[in-house]
């Protein structure tokens, strides 16, 4: 067997058996933030209504949950085969139409929980994706078919500052 082939096995169980702790983590309500907000790639995710950014091309994302988003975030960056800008975007996206599907809820897990399959669907893409070129963007197209199941069309996309794809 390959090693590169070898080396992506082993990482997709390791990833695995990291996501089984995470929901174990968050499934006991055993969740530490360390900051009120998180912000990267053009995306602001915050519970502060009046929230303003310097950047006019950051969308500012508003949920009661910004701190356990920003929890999970941390974990995932240091889980994670490949995560960049796009990813990023995903989890805003994926905050952002889960809201709006089900408003803001008191308990944050079943939001985690949300983000956490979206990030373990990102995880089988990106292995897939590991020998392509332009894998970041080849990774990105085909996930949003997926992930979103064509909800997500051309003006959601540019919303989040990722029209050009």
């Amino acid at each position: 067997m390959d090693q590169k082939l070898k080396r992506l096995k082993l990482n997709s169980i390791l990833f695995e058996e990291k996501v089984r702790f995470l929901k174990e983590q968050i499934e006991s309500n055993n969740v530490n933030p360390t900051f009120h907000e998180w912000g990267g790639a053009n995306v602001i995710i915050t519970a502060d209504k009046n929230r303003k950014s310097s950047h006019p091309t950051d969308y500012i994302i508003v949920t009661p949950h910004a701190e356990e988003i920003q929890w999970l975030i941390e974990q995932l960056n240091t889980i994670m085969s490949r995560i960049g800008p796009y990813f990023y975007r995903v989890i805003g996206m994926a905050t952002y139409y889960y809201t709006e599907d089900k408003g803001n809820q008191k308990d944050y897990r079943p939001l985690l929980l949300y983000l956490l399959g979206i990030a373990e669907k990102w995880e089988q893409y990106s292995i897939k994706y590991q020998c392509t070129p332009n894998r970041e963007s080849g990774i990105f197209k085909d996930f949003i078919g997926d992930a979103f199941s064509g909800r997500i069309g051309r003006e959601e996309l540019q919303k989040f500052g990722m029209g050009r794809l």
